[in-house]
């Protein structure tokens, strides 16, 4: 089979998902990366900027601009360290920990959809090419460091 045929299939897959979920978020005021900040708030309450940037390989810029607007949404609140009056912890809100499981199970249910044509064996097949793709590019990165 083409490679060009395979990597456009990727994409066209990708970019649907990405839409899906770019559309179902837009009713909340959120973007893509957003949830998974909510996410980690919500496992790690208590957690900091610093954190979040070593979950997600994101910028401290990024992140802080993140956390400003997901603040400003009232998804999430801050505490300043009393020993270290420079650290924040972060917490989720109500309406954040609320949103976060209904964005949680909506994420759930849009990928039940898209995997929902293919068996047991066909999950299991795609799952061990996934995983010698990320291997790869995982080796592939490292090779060619920017």
């Amino acid at each position: 089979m083409e490679e060009n045929k395979l990597s456009r299939s990727f994409r066209t897959l990708t970019r649907l998902h990405r839409a899906i979920i770019a559309t179902y978020l837009e009713t909340y005021g959120l973007y893509p990366g957003q949830p998974r900040l909510l996410f980690f708030i919500d496992r790690q309450p208590g957690c900091t900027v610093s954190q979040l940037v070593e979950e997600t390989g994101q910028t401290k810029e990024a992140i802080s601009v993140s956390v400003k607007r997901l603040e400003e949404a009232g998804y999430l609140h801050k505490e300043i360290n009393p020993m270290d009056k420079r650290e924040k912890f972060l917490y989720l809100s109500e309406k954040g920990k609320t949103t976060a499981d209904v964005i949680h199970n909506e994420f759930h249910r849009i990928n039940e959809a898209m995997f929902e044509p293919l068996n047991e064996e066909e999950k299991e097949h795609l799952d061990e090419m996934f995983r010698k793709m990320s291997d790869r590019l995982h080796a592939f990165r490292t090779e060619n460091p920017r």
